[in-house]
């Protein structure tokens, strides 16, 4: 049931997102007030939305939901509780969606320091960032769904990588993973202030320092 909510999350985002990218970019070219503003808040369900598929998945891996592919191929009934967190990034599926996650949850913040200090570029950042958001949720729900069930339930998994199995994987993997992403926020930003015609002014130089 939980799994099911978190496919379903992750359905909506694209769906959500893809709202997002037509309201913030139609409504900055035709400068339409409510559509901008429309397309700012559905950006902010995003992280929600997110958060939920990310519970869904640290939630089967706590009860050992071996149905879900995922969790089959990244543990198993021998592994320490406590690692359920490095087992989330553990592979490829798992690490994008906790890229993404992080990425929507530092964009959201990004849109909310800059929507005021720069009003006409803050709706194209937005959707290009979004832009972002659904190429990886597109490889997520259609080529490396986290989330996705095997046909028969094994009795154990795989087991995590012993590699991982180390308390630097709690810190390392996350901090580098998040720097790498968040340099999309100032490259969002910079190529918003282009397509908003104010490139040549500075204003937006200090946000975008701020976030790279």
């Amino acid at each position: 049931m939980i799994v099911d909510i978190g496919q379903i999350a992750l359905v909506t985002t694209v769906i959500v997102a893809i709202y997002v990218i037509l309201a913030s970019f139609l409504g900055a070219s035709k400068r339409i007030p409510v559509l901008i503003a429309s397309g700012r808040y559905g950006f902010y369900t995003i992280p929600s939305l997110l958060l939920i598929s990310t519970i869904a998945l640290i939630y089967s891996f706590a009860t050992n939901d071996f149905s879900v592919r995922y969790v089959a191929e990244n543990s198993n009934l021998a592994m320490p509780q406590e690692y359920t967190w490095v087992a989330l990034y553990a592979g490829n599926a798992g690490s994008l969606l906790f890229l993404v996650l992080v990425f929507s949850i530092l964009a959201a913040l990004a849109v909310l320091t800059m929507r005021k200090k720069l009003p006409y570029t803050t709706p194209y950042a937005t959707g290009i960032m979004t832009l972002m958001i659904v190429f990886l949720l597109g490889i997520i729900v259609w080529m490396a769904n986290p989330l996705e069930r095997l046909p028969l339930t094994p009795l154990d998994g795989q087991g995590i990588n012993p590699l991982l199995l180390h308390f630097g994987m709690f810190i390392h993997p996350p901090m580098q993973m998040t720097g790498l992403v968040v340099v999309a926020i100032p490259f969002s930003i910079a190529m918003g202030a282009l397509l908003s015609g104010r490139a040549g002014q500075d204003e937006w130089v200090d946000l975008g320092r701020l976030w790279g």
